[in-house]
C-alpha cells in the first residue's frame, strides 16, 4: 500500500502540471464563447422572450424591419482559438481567436405571411467575431457585417410576440 501512495502522488503531480495548460485554455475557449453570448444580447442582436429567442438577424434593408422577425432555436457559441506568439505573451494575450454563433434551426414571421418553416443554420460566416483576452480583459471586434447589423438592431418588443400563434 504505500509503495502505491508514494508512487501515485508524483504520478499526480506530473499529471496536473502537463494537463494544467489543457484545463486553462479548456476554460478560456469557455469564457469567450460567454463573451460572444454577451455580446450579441448586449448589442440588441438577440432578445430572449420567456423561453423563446428572437432577432433581426440576416435582414440588411431597414424597411423590412416592420414585419419580420427571426424566431433561433439552440443557440450556442462557439470558437476557434490561435495559437499565442512570443510577443503575443510579452504583451499580456492570454487567448485569441475568432468565434460565431449557431442555432440548430431558425424561422421567420412576416405579418403578411405568418411563420415560416424551420431552415437548417446557414452555412456563412458573416457573424464571424474576432476576440483576445489581454491582461485579465476581453475584447470583441465585431467584422463588417455585424457592424451594419448593429446599426439597425433594436431590441425586439416581447409583448408585440404574444398575440403571434405559432405553428405546432
Amino acid at each position: 500500500m504505500k509503495t502505491l501512495t508514494v508512487w501515485s502522488w508524483p504520478t499526480a503531480v506530473i499529471l496536473l502540471f502537463l494537463f494544467t495548460p489543457y484545463v486553462y485554455a479548456g476554460s478560456l475557449d469557455e469564457e469567450a464563447k460567454k463573451e460572444i453570448m454577451v455580446f450579441y444580447f448586449s448589442k440588441r442582436l438577440i432578445t430572449k422572450c420567456g423561453n423563446d429567442l428572437y432577432s433581426y438577424l440576416g435582414i440588411k434593408n431597414q424597411p423590412a424591419l416592420e414585419g419580420v422577425i427571426v424566431e433561433l432555436k439552440g443557440l450556442s457559441a462557439e470558437v476557434k482559438s490561435q495559437p499565442l506568439s512570443n510577443a503575443d505573451k510579452l504583451n499580456g494575450v492570454e487567448w485569441k481567436g475568432s468565434g460565431n454563433i449557431r442555432q440548430e434551426a431558425w424561422r421567420m414571421y412576416h405579418e403578411k405571411t405568418g411563420w415560416s418553416g424551420w431552415q437548417p443554420p446557414p452555412q456563412n460566416e458573416s457573424r464571424r467575431l474576432f476576440l483576445g483576452k489581454k491582461k485579465g480583459r476581453w475584447i470583441v471586434i465585431p467584422n463588417q457585417s455585424l457592424e451594419e447589423a448593429i446599426k439597425i438592431g433594436t431590441l425586439i418588443d416581447c409583448k408585440r410576440l404574444t398575440p403571434i400563434p405559432k405553428p405546432q
